[in-house]
């Protein structure tokens, strides 16, 4: 079994964009009637909502609550009745009136496939949306600065993996005014994070408006550093082949906005390779449309040996992101070259410019698991014990195994 890396939060949290209320956590943009505990219980006549106010460039959620009882209508009928748990009299057929709760829809199957998965490539240009015109926010940062994102929406959370050129301080998501919708410091290295060079975290119960901003790919990623001009910002996006996803690159070149990420799936029943290339930088004024990209992929030990190059075409260059898909067919001994971190990819134009990147274990933070347990024809019911293991930053798998009811309880291992 595997699934997002639930142990490593984080980090600590600034002041959430939700509401607390008594020991109840209020999503943003939620109603409800205040509850005062005993002896007072719900008072249906106080109606309370979790509200958006801005700290600065930050928002965050802040109570409101109000006395609904003068907004009750004036009744249709000559005998209205107080319903329970009602705070106005009404008579049938009566509606709009103010001391009905909107229930908050749970998240349905469709909705939570569609928020699934989401890539991001992260440089030092940042952009936000002003009267409908997009600007840099800031264009200064460090050219070695540059990270690639994998995003995974499970049950109102979103879980965040990063591949960087260095690790940052915190991350934040920002909405494309510039408004930061969550903040977290990252926590020091763990073992994990430490084995993998990667940056893993979540961000919790995430409100149902910025729902909708991952759904329409209209959040961005910010990766902090100690010094404020040390920021890289990326946007999610959605790809239908992080599904398949098996390796990635964090694409590199020269300046700071130039950089990109490679989805790599493969087949081993009928060897082959899938690239899906999304990158930014390299193109300029002149690259007006059909703009050749030759991709290459080739070994990194002993004499340089080049697995696939091809040529694809890009029919509307943009200064934002590009995509591009290259799919070739390979040998087992390349799929071998590739699990054990000895093959990099190439993007290159005409024009001279270039990126490159080392294919990795994919970027999503993962650890796989499983109980373990005595053979049902082993008459000893007391061992029993947990394994987990996961891929490190040379590709080879990390495990470790528990066990109760033996001398010796843990074991370590590398294969």
């Amino acid at each position: 079994k595997h699934s997002p890396l639930i142990g490593d939060e984080g980090g600590r949290r600034t002041q959430a964009a939700e509401c607390q209320f008594g020991k109840t956590l209020k999503e943003l943009g939620s109603t409800w009637f205040a509850d005062l505990g005993p002896p007072f219980g719900v008072m249906y006549c106080i109606r309370c909502e979790c509200v958006p106010y801005h700290r600065k460039r930050r928002v965050v959620g802040k109570v409101h609550c109000r006395n609904i009882k003068h907004e009750c209508p004036k009744p249709s009928c000559d005998e209205p009745v107080l319903a329970p748990d009602r705070c106005c009299k009404v008579c049938p057929g009566d509606v709009n009136s103010p001391d009905v709760v909107e229930e908050q829809p749970s998240i349905n199957v469709e909705e939570e496939k569609n928020l699934k998965h989401f890539a991001a490539v992260l440089t030092s240009k940042m952009t936000m949306e002003t009267e409908g015109v997009t600007t840099p926010l800031t264009t200064d940062g460090n050219p070695d600065y540059k990270a690639t994102g994998r995003f995974t929406f499970h049950r109102r959370n979103l879980y965040y993996s990063f591949y960087a050129t260095a690790r940052p301080r915190g991350v934040q998501f920002v909405d494309m005014r510039g408004n930061i919708l969550e903040e977290q410091v990252l926590t020091p290295y763990s073992k994990y994070q430490n084995d993998t060079e990667k940056v893993c975290g979540v961000w919790r119960r995430i409100p149902r408006e910025y729902r909708r901003l991952i759904r329409e790919e209209r959040l961005q990623v910010t990766l902090l550093w100690e010094r404020a001009e040390l920021a890289i910002t990326g946007q999610l996006y959605r790809f239908r082949t992080l599904a398949t996803e098996l390796y990635s690159a964090l694409l590199e070149g020269p300046r700071p906005n130039v950089a990109g990420t490679a989805i790599v799936s493969v087949s081993t029943q009928a060897p082959s390779i899938h690239l899906t290339l999304i990158f930014t930088g390299i193109f300029g004024p002149e690259d007006m449309s059909d703009t050749p990209v030759t991709v290459r992929l080739q070994s990194t030990s002993g004499k340089e040996r080049v697995v696939l190059e091809e040529m694809a075409r890009v029919e509307k260059p943009s200064s934002d992101i590009n995509v591009i898909e290259v799919r070739s067919a390979v040998s087992n001994a390349d799929l071998n070259q590739m699990s054990k971190q000895r093959l990099s990819v190439t993007l290159s134009t005409k024009a001279g410019q270039s990126m490159s990147g080392l294919v990795r274990t994919r970027t999503t933070c993962e650890l796989f698991h499983t109980p373990l347990s005595s053979p049902p024809d082993n008459n000893d019911k007391k061992t029993s014990g947990m394994a987990w293991m996961y891929i490190d930053k040379n590709g080879a798998l990390k495990y470790h195994v528990r066990l109760n009811g033996i001398a010796q309880p843990d074991m370590l291992g590398c294969a």
